[in-house]
């Protein structure tokens, strides 16, 4: 196995982490509408029953949406929160 090494500028390390951050963010809104949603037949994600699994997905959101917060411009971040909804 090769090993390679890349410089980057902080701001290029913190533009990452942002974009997959949105990107976790949104694959848990996806499977909480559907989760919610009375056509669900799966299982859930972190637990069986429907309710404790909505409420572990939304804590997860807020976990993430924290973090965003703390990574991104708040103007930014506002504009991304008024998006989501």
């Amino acid at each position: 196995m090769s090993t390679f090494t890349i410089e980057m500028e902080c701001e290029q390390v913190d533009a990452i982490l942002v974009q997959v951050l949105k990107e976790q963010y949104l694959s848990l809104k996806h499977e909480l509408d559907l989760r919610l949603s009375d056509d669900y037949t799966g299982v859930g994600i972190f637990d069986k029953d429907k309710d404790a699994d909505c409420a572990e997905i939304q804590s997860h959101m807020d976990a993430v949406a924290k973090v965003l917060s703390d990574n991104m411009v708040f103007e930014d971040y506002k504009d991304w929160k008024s998006d989501e909804k």
